[in-house]
């Protein structure tokens, strides 16, 4: 078969399309093919990059607990402190009205 020069231009371009529609294909293939694996690391637990972080995550959480627990019992002691005090300085404005006005 005999191609003219367009002709062979446009086969040229369509080859050249279909070649980077292949690479294209290939490489949506392979990122694909590497998703999927990670996917099964991360489901079986063994993925290091997403552990790591999460093993963090709750070590920070575990001592926010911890320190907020702690914060709340300081607080209700205080609060208790707080109230006791003032029933005792109450108690001795009393008395010492009660003493005045006698």
């Amino acid at each position: 078969m005999v191609y003219f020069r367009h002709d062979l231009n446009s086969l040229i371009l369509k080859r050249g399309t279909h070649f980077a529609a292949c690479m294209i294909f290939s490489l949506f293939k392979e990122k694909t093919a590497q998703v999927s694996e990670k996917l099964k690391e991360v489901q079986a637990g063994t993925a290091k990059e997403y552990k790591e972080p999460v093993l963090r995550y709750n070590e920070n959480l575990t001592k926010r607990q911890r320190i907020a627990g702690e914060y709340s019992c300081v607080a209700i002691s205080n609060h208790l402190i707080f109230q006791s005090y003032s029933r005792v300085v109450s108690f001795l404005n009393l008395l010492m009205t009660s003493v005045c006005c006698n």
